[in-house]
């Protein structure tokens, strides 16, 4: 008997961008949990959620908590939620952790961010995240709202690469202030959207803001290579204080 903690992402999270780092910092934290990560995005996934279930079962696990590995609410955290609560729905006691920027958690991962990038009055800072067409991306508009109240001499902005508020909607505010852009990434992982859609491409923010004569600087690092946000998450995870 011990605990058992299920990690399900959309896609894949590759190795160099965090990751691996905090599932050392699980295990190091409690040396005897089972970790097991299931990447939703692969074909045999459906097969890796029913083989954990089965061990489940044959373990009688004292402590199970499953993980959506998602920043807010939305459709994806969704479909993690729903296809682990299917398949494990015959084992009691399972917890569901919420998306790390969720009420419940906002709070430690906003103090994270505000303690990793020092706040600078000639900057103004630029909030980028995923969002949804389906929600209303409340928890970044939160998230926005704390971290202006932590950094109180910076200006900060929001714009979301699905939804509200847009980046054209942040561009007009950006432009009234005639400072350095600092655009900071709000991803779990460098994947195709931190590459291409934020810092690259001809098409990206980076290249958005330059082409409207606006000096940029890209925080090169997803949220888990902050060792103070990776911490706050490991902690989410195992389900500390």
């Amino acid at each position: 008997m011990g605990k058992f903690i299920i990690i399900a992402s959309h896609g894949v999270l590759k190795t160099g961008t965090g990751f691996e780092r905090l599932k050392e910092k699980i295990l190091e934290s409690e040396p005897d949990v089972i970790l097991r990560h299931i990447n939703l995005g692969n074909p045999d996934a459906d097969e890796e959620i029913e083989d954990t279930a089965r061990t489940l079962r044959e373990r009688g696990t004292e402590t199970i908590r499953a993980v959506p590995f998602v920043l807010s609410g939305g459709s994806i955290k969704d479909e993690i939620e729903s296809r682990l609560r299917r398949a494990l729905s015959d084992i009691p006691g399972v917890q569901y952790e919420d998306g790390f920027l969720s009420d419940r958690n906002r709070s430690r991962i906003s103090d994270a961010i505000a303690a990793s990038i020092p706040e600078r009055e000639e900057i103004q800072v630029l909030l980028t995240g995923h969002g949804s067409f389906s929600y209303g991306n409340s928890d970044y508009t939160r998230l926005a709202a704390e971290l202006k109240s932590k950094w109180n001499h910076t200006d900060v902005h929001l714009a979301m690469l699905n939804g509200s508020p847009s980046f054209d909607d942040a561009l007009e505010q950006i432009k009234e202030k005639h400072k350095i852009v600092q655009v900071v990434p709000l991803f779990l992982s460098k994947g195709h959207h931190f590459r291409h859609d934020i810092a690259g491409g001809n098409k990206s923010i980076r290249e958005r803001l330059i082409r409207d004569g606006l000096e940029v600087q890209i925080e090169d690092k997803c949220l888990l290579e902050y060792d103070a946000v990776s911490e706050e998450i490991k902690k989410i995870i195992i389900g500390g204080a």
